[in-house]
């Protein structure tokens, strides 16, 4: 029973792992013992090479060096080599007709015979390229991907740079002037508030100046018609003091004329009455 169970455990860790790794993109690891002392840093050259050569590490290298030892997918070949192709010069068959992946393909076959023209080799009438485009793959010959690598770093990077400097020096330049201009813009609209504002000010000053004046010329006009009416009230009581006492000495005169009449009277009734008793 035991064993039974052992055996089940060992038959499906391995179909565990497998599954794993099937899962990953796993690549072949071979370790290399530097000496044989085991000692850290040293390196013994002799047993390292026999060492590769038993493991067939350095004929799988040959073997792959003499036909296409380099190969990259396509995308990544038509975006890093993209400078080295003149479509001028060298079209692509591409139409609207190919898949995504066959256009690809015709890009990077046109970028490539550009590119690598220095490096085709010329045998009995036949032109041998540097290089296959696979359906997903291209495949280069030896020293035609360090030749790429090159000509990228030295020349193929100067059209873009400029391109990079152009479009960088154009970003700031226009910067630049939109903050030129939008001082100016900004110095042109506080010229104008601070006009509209010295205006607004005039204007107020103005109309405050014409209603202290037209509430100076009301008070005024107050005053002198209080005043005219002050006179004319001093007129009326001086008219009025007049007449009273005109009133006062027409009737004095009055009672003065009764008076004496009385006076009169009285005299004459005693002259009438002095005569009628005389003998």
């Amino acid at each position: 029973m035991i064993s039974h169970i052992f055996l089940l455990i060992f038959v499906a860790l391995p179909k565990s792992l497998m599954t794993s790794l099937r899962k990953t993109n796993s690549r072949y690891i071979r370790c290399i013992k530097p000496n044989m002392a085991k000692k850290p840093i040293l390196m013994e050259h002799l047993p390292a090479v026999e060492q590769l050569r038993c493991a067939g590490v350095v004929a799988a290298v040959t073997l792959s060096r003499s036909a296409f030892p380099n190969r990259v997918d396509n995308q990544v070949v038509r975006f890093r080599y993209a400078s080295m192709w003149e479509p001028d010069r060298y079209p692509s068959k591409r139409d609207n007709s190919m898949t995504q992946e066959e256009a690809c393909r015709a890009d990077v076959d046109a970028m490539m015979s550009c590119a690598l023209k220095p490096r085709e080799i010329h045998e009995d009438g036949k032109t041998i390229k540097a290089y296959v485009v696979g359906k997903t793959k291209c495949y280069f010959r030896a020293g035609a991907l360090e030749y790429l690598e090159a000509n990228r770093l030295e020349n193929g990077l100067d059209e873009p740079a400029t391109q990079i400097q152009k479009m960088a020096r154009g970003y700031l330049i226009r910067k630049n002037w939109d903050k030129m201009t939008m001082a100016a813009r900004e110095e042109e609209q506080r010229k104008l508030e601070e006009e509209e504002r010295k205006k607004r000010e005039a204007a107020d000053k103005k109309k405050k100046e014409a209603e202290a004046r037209k509430k100076e010329e009301e008070r005024q006009m107050r005053e002198a018609q209080k005043k005219k009416q002050e006179e004319e009230r001093k007129a009326r009581e001086k008219k009025e003091r007049q007449e009273r006492l005109k009133r006062e000495r027409e009737e004095k005169e009055r009672l003065q004329r009764e008076e004496e009449e009385e006076k009169e009277k009285v005299r004459m009734v005693a002259f009438a009455t002095s005569s009628y008793f005389l003998p």
